[in-house]
């Protein structure tokens, strides 16, 4: 008798860019559990504030956009190797929805999709803080190479203010700002049991190198913006400590 899996939301969202059924399982696994957890060990009580629906916004807007986003900055990458910049971001999706999870668990009569805004300010640990940095000048050293600072910090805000205007109630900006950039560090720091596109390149030949190098690129493209929008949404909320 065949068995039948439970169905996994997560496993499905992952099945979007391109990722086989099984894989999907396995990789929504890791990311609920493994990825999640550094978040809620770095950011002390994020399960029990309203942090993820910032999060859950970020995520897809960046989604539908950083292809684009990539494209114009590097307008050589090949159509294939350009969905390496929106995968970068649905790495992420599991993590939003595992914070919901584990808010209704801890919080059963306020679930996290009716609960008022978390307004008390985030106690970011010193080593939070310090990522914040390390990861900032990572990030510009990636995009340096893409416009003057100027125009660079005017995408910046316009990202951010696309990201704002997705949340109604702005009074959480704080937590939804340090649960925003402690997920794309959290998935930074487990780089080592994530996919990353690209990272075999060197093992690779003539045409197959040049399409495993322009995936990656994207990737990283990719994930240096969502590093430079959740520092932007830090500023934002003028939590930067």
């Amino acid at each position: 008798m065949k068995r039948v899996l439970p169905h996994d939301q997560d496993a499905d969202d992952l099945e979007n860019f391109g990722m086989p059924p099984l894989t999907s399982r396995i990789l929504a696994r890791t990311v609920r559990r493994d990825v999640t957890d550094t978040v809620c060990l770095l950011l002390p009580g994020v399960e029990r504030t309203t942090g993820a629906i910032w999060l859950f916004a970020f995520e897809n807007l960046l989604a539908a956009h950083v292809k684009e986003m990539v494209r114009e900055m590097e307008p050589g990458i090949p159509e294939p190797q350009l969905n390496s910049a929106p995968f970068a971001i649905g790495l992420m999706f599991p993590i939003s929805q595992e914070l919901r999870r584990r808010h209704d668990a801890a919080l059963p009569e306020t679930p996290l999709l009716s609960c008022p805004p978390t307004r008390s300010l985030p106690d970011v640990p010193k080593r939070l803080r310090r990522g914040r940095e390390i990861h900032a000048e990572r990030a510009e050293e990636i995009l340096s190479g893409y416009g003057t600072s100027a125009s660079r910090m005017l995408q910046r805000q316009s990202r951010v203010d696309a990201v704002t205007e997705l949340v109604k109630n702005r009074e959480d900006l704080p937590w939804g700002s340090w649960t925003t950039f402690t997920a794309v560090a959290a998935m930074q720091y487990h780089g080592d049991i994530l996919p990353v596109p690209g990272r075999t390149a060197s093992e690779k030949k003539g045409a197959e190198r040049a399409k495993a190098e322009a995936a990656g690129q994207a990737f990283t493209l990719a994930r240096a913006i969502a590093l430079d929008t959740a520092i932007g949404l830090i500023a934002r909320a003028g939590v930067e400590y």
